[in-house]
């Protein structure tokens, strides 16, 4: 039972740091759209 648990932690670590990164990385390539959209606007006036 206490193998388990600690497969079952290790694997929760891992699902929360994937999801953790592919948040960060999510957010960060909808910044970086969000700002060359606004560059491509600004460059219009």
């Amino acid at each position: 039972m206490k193998i388990e648990n600690n497969i079952l932690k290790h694997y929760l670590k891992n699902v929360y740091f994937i999801t953790g990164t592919a948040y960060i990385l999510c957010m960060v390539l909808m910044m970086g759209m969000w700002l060359s959209g606004v560059m491509a606007i600004a460059s219009i006036f």
